[in-house]
């Protein structure tokens, strides 16, 4: 029997409403529309996500079509979706095709419950901006936040080809980032099932190389025996608004650990980042003996270290898998797995006595629960549909 796990919790510009009148293909054109590399790999690699449903021939099941009618009858009158035009139209970079992929399942399973929808172009960072929704309306959300009924936030997560699926947000807007029931709920998934996912979602990246950003073949130079590896981000990421410590302060108290204890600090930028502002902080560090600057592999550097510091970056969640201990500066949505830095005293077990905030049964019951039930697989009609269900029974329970 399937365990009870707890359920995770629009702009007036031109939308263009379409229901199943033609105006929406049932299904997309694989040559408009193409499938991400990444999602086949694990489509054929692992048990976790759905080997036995094509995405583009994925029929509703009875049980959401039954859905659907239920609250079409009780008065809904649309699902609203916000499209997210710049990164649908990505063609250099791997995301727009998970981005693709995603919009494409979730247009064509709301299209086969014949409930009418409301697809609204968003463009740009618009996460501040409110969003609100009628009453007997339902709306899908891309990357915002807020604590409104019946709207559902939905963004790219750490990896590929999950998204978030959240009812006020992401990483520490998120509900998951406060909700100590949805976290409990993890510790109901089994402990066979959930180190058997963990065990097949750690290969899976291992051997394809899958991480977020584009990384380099290997690391550029030899790396020390023992090291404390951390992850930088851009300092106007707004997730950086839930840092306990700031980027600097942060690598101040890490520098003079490093110091103190003998045990080098390796440090990576991050691969997107162009402020000046962190040119001169790379100047400094250049000149730290005990910090290693590096471009290398993520994979490397997280596989090498004893452990990783992050503020709330994606590189914790990914340690996480790997099972390396996690000290975090910053609320994000998987800070349950980690350790918490709130001034430099914290820093120093992350140096002298790694170890995980918790211990590997419940990782694997957490990260199970995170990628499998929170998030939605994009390249899984049974995870779109999943999540489907929820905002339908959800918006039913709000009435």
């Amino acid at each position: 029997m399937e365990p009870q796990i707890a359920q995770p919790g629009i702009i007036p510009l031109d939308g263009i409403p379409c229901g199943l009148d033609g105006s929406l293909p049932p299904k997309p054109a694989l040559d408009v529309i193409p499938q991400s590399d990444y999602a086949t790999s694990f489509l054929q690699a692992t048990k976790c996500s759905s080997q036995k449903h094509d995405p583009y021939t994925y029929i509703a099941s009875p049980e959401a079509i039954e859905l659907a009618k239920e609250v079409l009858a009780n008065g809904l009158k649309q699902v609203n979706v916000e499209q997210p035009i710049p990164w649908l139209k990505l063609t250099t970079d791997r995301s727009g095709n998970e981005n693709r992929m995603m919009f494409s399942n979730l247009i064509t399973i709301l299209s086969q419950l014949n409930i009418p929808l409301q697809l609204t172009p968003v463009h740009g960072k618009t996460h501040a901006i409110p969003r609100f929704v009628n009453p007997d309306e339902v709306s899908l959300s891309w990357h915002s936040i807020g604590d409104v009924p019946n709207i559902w936030r939905i963004k790219e997560s750490y990896l590929p080809p999950y998204f978030t699926f959240d009812r006020s947000g992401f990483s520490g807007w998120a509900e998951l980032s406060s909700s100590e029931k949805l976290f409990q709920s993890s510790r109901l998934i089994p402990k066979e099932e959930a180190l058997a996912f963990v065990a097949e979602l750690r290969d899976w990246i291992n051997q394809n190389g899958v991480t977020k950003y584009a990384q380099v073949e290997t690391a550029e130079d030899p790396l020390p025996a023992k090291y404390v590896f951390h992850a930088m981000q851009i300092p106007t990421d707004p997730v950086q608004h839930f840092a306990r410590i700031n980027y600097i302060s942060l690598l101040k108290n890490l520098i003079r650990t490093a110091n103190e204890t003998g045990i080098p600090l390796v440090v990576k930028r991050h691969p997107l980042c162009k402020t000046p502002e962190v040119d001169q902080v790379i100047a400094k560090l250049e000149q730290q003996p005990s910090v290693i600057l590096t471009k290398g592999n993520i994979h490397d550097l997280i596989a090498g270290a004893q452990s990783v510091v992050v503020i709330n970056s994606g590189v914790g969640i990914e340690a996480l898998i790997q099972g390396k201990p996690v000290y975090s500066a910053g609320l994000s949505d998987y800070h349950w797995g980690t350790n918490s830095v709130d001034d430099e005293q914290d820093l120093k077990p992350a140096f002298l006595c790694p170890l995980p905030k918790l211990n590997y049964v419940e990782d694997a019951q957490f990260l199970t629960y995170y990628f499998k039930h929170y998030c939605m697989d994009a390249s899984n009609p049974v995870s779109v549909e999943k999540h489907i269900v929820w905002t339908l029974r959800e918006w039913l329970a709000n009435k």
